[in-house]
């Protein structure tokens, strides 16, 4: 099964925090989904600190109070 990563990132601090590796020397986008079908996919990432998700939790929280 091909593996993808990606952050979801909802505040900057996380941006770039997970990503995938694509084994391949083409660029366009057909060649790119033909490479993750095949499996030539790399994930790397790690888990956010637990300060930037309780950042996360209270931003959330601050922008539902307002609507």
């Amino acid at each position: 099964m091909p593996q993808t990563a990606g952050s979801d990132s909802h505040i900057p601090e996380t941006i770039g925090s997970a990503y995938t590796i694509i084994e391949n020397d083409e660029a366009s986008v057909d060649d790119i989904i033909e490479a993750i079908r095949k499996g030539l996919t790399v994930p790397f990432g790690k888990g956010i600190p637990l300060i930037l998700r309780i950042k996360k939790i209270w931003s959330l929280s601050a922008k539902s109070s307002i609507c």
